[in-house]
């Protein structure tokens, strides 16, 4: 599995990527991706075990 993708809500970039810094989890840069649904914003984290995980918020 290349990653996992999760839909949360939309928050905005900028809100998200604040909120995992101060949960001691370091944000990938945000960035316009394709995917099951359209393209849209994205941010990628990793799991503790090391897992890629997309955080995108519903597109439209």
């Amino acid at each position: 599995m290349d990653h996992l993708c999760l839909r949360i809500a939309d928050i905005g970039p900028a809100r998200l990527a604040a909120w995992l810094r101060e949960n001691g989890i370091d944000p990938g840069e945000p960035a316009m991706r394709y995917g099951a649904q359209g393209k849209g914003p994205s941010i990628y984290v990793a799991d503790p075990e090391g897992n890629v995980v997309e955080l995108k918020p519903p597109i439209g």
